[in-house]
């Protein structure tokens, strides 16, 4: 008989054949959702609040809204905010959208475009103070090994996701 025990063996590869858990990307994707969420409302709350108060001083002014809606568009500022409106705000609804991703483990490089989005912190720089550590945490989390598995083996219909369903339509059609 040999000498050897496999008892000693348990630190010699600590990742090989286990796929990450849920729980560990659990709590940085709901803050990710979050900051999405923020991010988007924000957006909405100042579309609003730049457009009544554009409104509010053309009425100082005397101006008709027939006036005051040809103004908005004959002034750049006015016309730009008009135009990064739905921009920034698909930017938030992806971020949201690669959170749930996150906690799927699907969709990795929309999950990865969502960590760089929420590094941005577009349009509300101010969210930096949060987004940007939590993207740096969220990058290192990817790129570990075992999260990178899990994703793959999603990706495959090797694992069933959380909700129960089939995480591949490969996987269904093959019966």
């Amino acid at each position: 008989m040999s000498e050897h025990d496999q008892r000693e063996d348990y630190d010699d590869k600590p990742d090989r054949g286990r796929l990450a858990s849920k729980e560990i990307v659990a709590w940085p994707a709901s803050v990710m959702w979050v900051l999405g969420l923020m991010q988007c409302v924000f957006t909405q709350v100042g579309l609003v609040f730049l457009a009544c108060m554009f409104v509010a001083e053309g009425l100082d002014a005397g101006k008709s809204f027939g006036e005051i809606w040809q103004t908005a568009f004959s002034e750049e500022a006015e016309v730009l905010t008009l135009l990064a409106w739905p921009i920034v705000t698909a930017c938030a609804v992806l971020v949201m959208q690669g959170a749930n991703d996150l906690r799927r483990f699907r969709r990795y490089p929309l999950v990865i475009a969502s960590v760089v989005l929420t590094f941005l912190s577009i349009p509300f720089i101010y969210l930096g103070v949060l987004g940007i550590p939590l993207s740096i945490w969220l990058a290192l989390l990817l790129l570990r090994r075992d999260v990178r598995a899990r994703f793959e083996a999603v990706a495959c219909g090797n694992i069933v996701n959380h909700s129960g369903e089939e995480s591949n339509a490969r996987s269904t059609n093959a019966t």
